[in-house]
């Protein structure tokens, strides 16, 4: 059983720990100088409470140890107030533990405390007994007064380690310092490589050795470091609990093995020969191995995250540097702070000259979308924007950017160059233009072909039947059906060459269908079976009634020579979220499937008759109101038209 006093004033406090540790565990609390003095040295470990106390907590720490240096206390606080953890660690602190760390966490470290309490307590104990093997003798070993010899080479060591994040310089560096302090003849540093344990430094070890050997975590000397998480020291290790430990030590020629713990886990192992001048390591010297120790697993850590960190900084320039697209970033203060190359090639800047200057260096278009993802939010997707004459097109990508705390850092924008698309895109609707003008022409010289060929026959007849009254009235007939053919033909032309101008007002649905049938005079109605089903209530849409009409007669036509002039025709009217829908369905012989993607392509027609351009009409006017049109069909059974129409003024709903 374990007992832990813990120094606060809040009883919440207890109640909480109570809560994180299990019942092997008894917790005695106290906040009196009397009661803290008395009960001090009969607990294992000590908890002081920094939420409660604060820097008062600091003042407890010296007086508790002028009481005894060996007890083991351990700093409790918010995570949030750094400044009691990094000055709790200057007046001696085991370790700090926050409210955010989870109860096996907690558990992992007072196990590791006492763990060190104990082997204290051991080492004293057997310092008692076997005076020959550890003996304080004057100038003999290395106390812990002597640390203050090589004060200044710990500062330099300490301002290495902040400035150089070199793993190999860091380790070879630390073993120098340890050679020089103890005058140790061997040293080797083991840093873990997935299931083993490798040699990354090593100073006084044969180089076989060092290239060859290697610890799995199955061997005896690992085993104990992860269950014991001390030191071993060859000659008082139990070789029948850990068989191994001392032919694998043997191995190296080394004494002392020291854990090396980062983040819980055993990271590696320092691994100590004796001194040169064959004096045996004191209490002192492994006590203070031991912090070093600690502090090493730290600042390994500290540099195997700074290389992560390098590592991913380089991965994200090499990505930046071979992006297709340019990228910027701004900083919350509106300064530049990426510039990628393809930035520099599209814009015809240099990152050098922007990077660090203010977003107005920028093209103003450029400039506006980042200080507007960044002061509002607002992101842009596939936005274009041209720059000043000269330059380009940009397709636009914005977004603010925001850290771990959601606080907002900044914003960025991705931009590619689409000046080749748009150089491509005039290309193709020039060779489209070209290609519809000469579709164009075949059409209409074949339609003026056969407009012009019964005229021109009638004509050359007229001087020898001129007094034929049948002639004079079959010949008046046809050449006005002829030039109605040519008006109605020319207008159609015009209709895509010309904006349409519309006039909008409400209009019933209904009416307009009604209407739409009544255009088609030339059509025999007689064979042709009408089902009309309208929702009741129908709203009006606000449209150009000329024009719906006569997009709305295109597709009546087109239905009823699908069923070549006799059939059934259901138009049903119904009312949707934000638009009216109209179907048109028939019961003619439908569409081939292959057919189906080009109904709307001018001048393409399944029949002889026509120039293939009425749905062409239709979809225009319906999409210049803002609406839709759809066409389902299959060969055989029939095709169903779909439109709708905005129920509001110009597709508002």
């Amino acid at each position: 059983m374990t007992t832990i006093l813990l120094i606060t004033r809040e009883k919440r406090r207890r109640n909480l720990l109570e809560k994180l540790l299990n019942s092997d565990y008894i917790i005695i609390v106290a906040h009196k100088e009397e009661k803290i003095s008395l009960l001090s040295e009969k607990v294992d470990i000590i908890i002081l409470d920094f939420v409660s106390l604060g820097f008062e907590g600091l003042k407890i720490i010296s007086w508790i140890r002028d009481i005894s240096n060996s007890l083991i206390i351990i700093g409790w606080g918010s995570r949030e107030k750094k400044e009691f953890k990094e000055e709790a660690k200057l007046y001696g602190v085991y370790e700090y533990i926050d409210d955010s760390l989870k109860a096996e966490d907690i558990s992992s470290i007072l196990q590791r405390a006492l763990t060190q309490r104990r082997y204290q307590e051991k080492l004293k104990g057997e310092k008692n007994s076997s005076k020959k093997e550890i003996e304080e003798t004057p100038h003999s070993h290395f106390s812990l007064k002597d640390i203050y010899r090589y004060k200044d080479s710990l500062k330099n060591f300490s301002r290495l380690l902040s400035v150089r994040f070199d793993l190999e310089r860091f380790l070879n560096s630390f073993l120098l310092l340890l050679r020089e302090m103890l005058g140790i003849n061997r040293l080797y540093i083991l840093l873990r490589e997935g299931e083993n344990y490798v040699v990354k430094a090593s100073l006084g070890g044969m180089k076989e050795i060092v290239d060859n050997v290697k610890f799995s975590s199955q061997c005896g000397l690992i085993k104990y470091l992860v269950k014991e998480g001390t030191i071993v020291y060859k000659k008082r290790v139990d070789s029948l609990l850990y068989p191994g430990i001392n032919r694998e030590m043997e191995i190296f020629g080394v004494e002392v093995a020291i854990p090396l713990i980062k983040g819980g886990e055993l990271a590696g192992v320092l691994l100590l020969g004796r001194k040169v001048i064959g004096k045996v390591l004191t209490e002192e010297d492994l006590e203070f191995l031991y912090f070093l120790a600690d502090q090493m697993g730290i600042a390994i850590e500290n540099v195997f995250l700074y290389q992560r960190i390098a590592s991913q900084k380089r991965y994200t320039q090499t990505i930046l540097e071979n992006a297709d697209s340019g990228v910027i970033t701004i900083d919350e203060k509106e300064r530049i702070v990426t510039f990628n190359p393809r930035a520099e090639k599209i814009l015809g800047l240099k990152a050098s000259e922007m990077i660090g200057k203010d977003i107005r260096s920028l093209p103003a278009q450029i400039a506006d979308l980042l200080y507007e993802a960044l002061s509002t939010g607002k992101s842009y997707h596939r936005h274009e924007i041209k720059l000043p004459p000269g330059k380009c097109h940009l397709g636009v990508n914005t977004s603010q950017l925001r850290n771990g705390q959601n606080q907002i850092v900044g914003s960025m924008m991705m931009f590619t160059d689409l000046s080749p698309i748009k150089r491509l895109e005039r290309q193709k609707k020039y060779a489209e233009k070209l290609e519809f003008l000469n579709e164009v022409s075949m059409h209409l010289s074949q339609e003026l072909k056969n407009c012009l060929v019964p005229i021109r026959t009638f004509t050359e007849l007229f001087p020898h039947k001129y007094l034929d009254e049948d002639y004079r009235t079959n010949f008046y007939s046809l050449v006005i059906k002829e030039v109605e053919r040519l008006e109605s033909l020319v207008e159609r032309l015009l209709f895509f060459t010309q904006p349409l101008h519309l006039i909008y007002a409400p209009e019933s649905v209904s009416h307009l269908i009604e209407e739409s049938l009544s255009t088609l005079k030339d059509v025999d109605f007689s064979s042709i079976e009408i089902k009309r089903e309208y929702e009741e209530d129908l709203p009006s849409v606000f449209v150009d009634k000329e024009y719906i009409v006569k997009a709305l007669s295109n597709v009546f036509r087109n239905s009823i020579e699908g069923m070549r002039g006799k059939g059934k025709l259901c138009i049903n009217c119904g009312k949707e979220k934000s638009s009216i829908k109209i179907e048109i369905e028939d019961n003619g012989e439908g569409i081939k499937k292959d057919y189906l993607l080009r109904v709307f392509d001018p001048f393409f027609s399944t029949r002889s008759k026509g120039m293939g351009i009425g749905l062409t009409i239709a979809q225009r006017i319906i999409e210049e109101h803002k609406g839709k049109i759809d066409l389902e069909s299959e060969e055989g059974k029939g095709t169903k038209v779909i439109i709708c129409l905005p129920r509001g003024r110009r597709g508002e709903e």
